[in-house]
């Protein structure tokens, strides 16, 4: 069950003051993303948590979130976004 996404442009981030973002999802809840230019082409770091999370596996089980991350690429039926 997915708790929320967001996507977010690396260069509205990196104009935007703090070099930070933020935006509401379904269901309440934000992702907020900061980002920096790097000094070396190639790498990505990043820091991310999870405050108050909603347990979605009801009230005698506890949920296991996890972050997913996908990419999108151009495959044979169009536009994909593969999971990385």
């Amino acid at each position: 069950i997915s708790m929320g996404s967001a996507v977010f442009c690396v260069g509205s981030v990196l104009g935007a003051k703090g070099n930070t973002k933020a935006q509401t999802i379904k269901g309440g809840g934000k992702i907020f993303i900061r980002a920096e230019k790097a000094k070396d082409a190639g790498s990505l770091r990043l820091r991310m948590s999870g405050v108050k999370l909603t347990n979605t596996d009801g009230y005698f089980n506890k949920s296991d979130p996890f972050y997913q991350f996908t990419k999108k690429e151009e495959g044979f039926r169009g536009t994909e976004w593969n999971i990385v």
